[in-house]
């Protein structure tokens, strides 16, 4: 009972308690103070430009809501990749004044410039972004393979702005035997956009040189962990996402993660065109096997023949044709031109899952068969072909094609592509639809770049841009910015 008592004794002295913090009048001054508000008054466009280094220069206009002086403020100008890598992350202060104005040394990239103003005696801070895109006079363009009159060949740049840079292999390495013949330029992005890589084909030897100023890295006989004895290099890829990178040589398919040095190629009796799909993301593709005329699956370092395919337009694994030229098509699909043994042209296309998607018969496409250059479009399922100096447009599925454009009588056209991603982490906003055409008259080149309208056809039936003056154009394709 006496329990009982005191544990209600001490509840009451409780409550008691209670009644009176309840009671308590708070007389502290509590009332909201106003602080100081930072505003960064838009001043110019929000994406800045500029060649690296170049001078950078942003002047900034400033707003305090309490404050007309500005000793209290402190500024922080810091740069980082718009689209980081895995290593080699860039954060960097550039200035800590109010207005930027510094020479900009980074390496050509998107960037994000954050601009930061605090106020010391508060400690908030106000942020401003900026989209910076840095370039050089070799960040972006069409790389031009280019024959001079004697018969050496070079690799130049010919600018957005309309001029060309010539001679940028030589000139870059004034020691380096540039291989002979080369036939082919490779512009790669590796795994998550962090760089680019530059492969040069020619007839028995491969270089890889660097984005920026085009020196040389290693040759293709550095590429392997044994030396290559019969160096014929054909293409050189990487998967969609830049994490495999795929060489064929000699007919040989070579494959490994890039940086990593190639082993041997899959034995067997075959020789595979250099027309083939790579996968998004693994050590995968679709090549054409041209002694078995046939389709085959490559996977871990290994040849697998495709399963039936019931209701197929043809089988996979028994084609018979020969192949003239591939390229993509819309829908994750790939063309390929090939004729028959009694000498028919037709377009084969499969998807990149390895399904057989359509054979078109192409019977009425103008001279198809005397066709040297061809780029395939992945906007519409066209083909645009070359013979002398006329440049036609095949509908692959209306089986048809138009004259488009016919260059000055005398005049060869000697190679043509599309501007075309070949990466997960490239875009172009004129991707599919812009067309650069090489061509040579005996004396001199030229490279026509044509728009493409809806139909696929030409802007105005004309060409928006002409570099003249070249040497003799063997090989196009887009370097995109970088």
């Amino acid at each position: 009972m006496k329990f009982i008592i005191s544990v209600c004794s001490k509840i009451g002295v409780l409550l008691f308690v209670l009644m009176q913090i309840s009671c308590y009048k708070d007389k502290g001054n509590y009332d909201l103070q106003e602080i100081n508000k930072i505003t960064i008054l838009k001043n110019g466009s929000d994406t800045l430009k500029v060649n690296q280094f170049d001078s950078l220069k942003v002047e900034t206009l400033l707003e305090q809501s309490l404050l007309t002086g500005e000793d209290n403020l402190t500024y922080k100008w810091s740069v980082f990749l718009s689209n980081p890598p895995i290593t080699g992350l860039i954060d960097e202060v550039l200035s800590t004044e109010k207005n930027l104005n510094v020479q900009f040394g980074l390496r050509p990239d998107t960037y994000t410039l954050l601009y930061t103003v605090t106020d010391k005696n508060t400690g908030v801070s106000t942020f401003k972004k900026y989209l910076l895109q840095v370039s050089s006079r070799l960040s972006e363009g069409w790389l031009m393979i280019s024959q001079s009159n004697d018969g050496k060949r070079d690799v130049g740049l010919l600018h957005p702005d309309g001029y060309a840079i010539p001679s940028l292999l030589s000139s870059a390495n004034p020691d380096l035997m540039i291989p002979s013949n080369l036939h082919t330029v490779r512009v790669l992005t590796t795994f998550f956009g962090g760089s680019q890589d530059i492969f040069l084909l020619g007839e028995n030897e491969s270089v890889r040189v660097k984005y920026t100023d085009f020196t040389l890295v290693n040759k293709g006989s550095d590429w392997f962990v044994e030396k290559n004895l019969n160096s014929k290099p054909q293409e050189f890829k990487y998967d969609m996402v830049g994490s495999n990178a795929f060489y064929l040589n000699n007919g040989k398919i070579y494959s490994n993660q890039i940086d990593f040095r190639f082993g041997v190629p899959v034995a067997g009796n075959y020789r595979l065109s250099r027309y083939f799909i790579t996968s998004q993301s693994s050590d995968a593709g679709i090549f054409y096997d041209e002694i078995g005329k046939r389709f085959i699956n490559y996977a871990s370092k290994k040849f697998n023949n495709f399963s039936v395919q019931a209701n197929a337009p043809f089988d996979m694994s028994n084609v018979g044709m020969d192949v003239m030229f591939g390229g993509v098509a819309p829908m994750s699909q790939y063309s390929f031109l090939m004729k028959d043994s009694q000498q028919k042209a037709h377009v084969l296309r499969i998807h990149s899952a390895g399904l057989a998607v359509g054979k078109y018969p192409v019977d009425n496409a103008e001279k198809i068969l005397q066709a040297t250059s061809v780029a395939f479009s992945g906007l519409y399922f066209h083909i645009y072909y070359a013979v002398d100096n006329e440049l036609y447009l095949l509908d692959v599925e209306k089986n048809s094609s138009k004259l488009i454009y016919t260059f000055p009588q005398g005049t060869d056209i000697t190679t043509l592509t599309l501007k075309q991603t070949v990466s997960s982490w490239v875009s172009f906003p004129d991707n599919n639809r812009t067309l650069a055409v090489g061509t040579y008259d005996q004396q001199e080149g030229k490279v026509y770049v044509f728009s493409i309208d809806n139909l696929g056809e030409f802007t105005n039936d004309n060409y928006s841009k002409l570099y003249e003056g070249l040497d003799k154009p063997i090989s196009l394709v887009y370097k995109n910015r970088k």
